[in-house]
């Protein structure tokens, strides 16, 4: 199905208070987008958030999700202050078409999602893998080459992935912990699991690294024992990455705006692992009333 100019221009956002007109190089972009032909430039952002469950998305995707809504989405102010599981894609709009038409694989309706979203929109995959009953590797959610694959045929130059990394016994023990009932209540179980989803994240980024996707490996140890270098880390992925505006203050480590967002992520950062403390502290003080231990 070959999309004709009139519709494509529909799709483009127009200024408030002014007509929308077709420039030549707005017809040689949009006659590129209708011929299939690649363009340059993409009309979103694209970041995965991945890593095993267990890994700290409660933790570090809240901190990181404040990074990017001042570095990377300047103004935003929806930044979350905790994480839930939810498949599908932060950012893309409440009715999710492009994370359907990614479930169906369904490249058309893909390209077609993508067009519907604002020009430089960031888009994120914050889930973990796996994440709530979806508990097979082979599962569609956790494919990134084919995730990656559609966003390069649909036009995505600026994406990226950034994995949380953590040893695998203690990413094993916390689901354990917390939720017994993923791993048939035996601890070896979440080892198991533990090891053939990491297997399967790294075989997906070692074909990312063939497609020159940016990934940087980070966690929860460098958050805890120096959680301005962490900041500074991930802005720095973001500069490599090409995400960062042009003219971002966020470029320059030494600025007040680099110093002043750091500051305020690890104060989120360490305000949510003081509550996580506090409840795991409750369930063990819970868990020896009940033992009478």
């Amino acid at each position: 199905m070959r999309w004709s100019l009139l519709g494509l221009v529909a799709l483009l956002p127009a200024l408030p208070g002014r007509a929308h007109s077709v420039s030549r190089q707005d017809e040689t972009c949009l006659t590129q987008m209708a011929t299939g032909r690649q363009r340059r430039g993409s009309p979103i952002r694209f970041v995965s958030l991945v890593g095993t469950e267990g890994s700290g998305h409660h933790l570090l995707t809240p901190v990181i999700r404040k990074i990017m809504a001042a570095s990377l989405a300047p103004g935003q102010d929806d930044v979350d202050s905790d994480h839930e599981v939810h498949f599908g894609f932060t950012g893309a709009g409440a009715d999710d078409l492009l994370w359907y038409a990614f479930k169906g694989s369904n490249l058309q309706a893909f390209r077609e999602a993508l067009h519907k979203q604002k020009h430089g929109a960031l888009v994120q995959q914050e889930y973990s893998f796996p994440s709530g009953d979806m508990r097979s590797p082979g599962h569609r959610f956790y494919n990134l080459t084919d995730l990656y694959q559609m966003l390069e045929a649909s036009g995505v130059r600026q994406k990226a992935v950034i994995k949380y990394v953590r040893p695998m016994p203690q990413r094993a023990r916390s689901v354990f912990k917390r939720w017994p009932e993923h791993c048939a209540g035996q601890l070896i179980d979440c080892k198991a699991q533990q090891m053939a989803f990491d297997q399967l994240i790294e075989g997906h980024l070692a074909e990312l690294d063939k497609m020159k996707v940016p990934v940087l490996r980070i966690g929860m140890h460098l958050f805890r024992i120096d959680c301005h270098q962490f900041g500074l880390e991930v802005l720095r992925f973001f500069a490599k990455a090409k995400l960062l505006p042009p003219g971002s203050p966020y470029e320059k480590e030494d600025s007040d705006e680099t110093k002043h967002l750091t500051e305020e992520a690890c104060a989120l950062g360490n305000a949510l692992a003081e509550q996580r403390d506090a409840v795991d502290a409750s369930d063990a003080n819970t868990t020896t009333l009940v033992d009478g231990r």
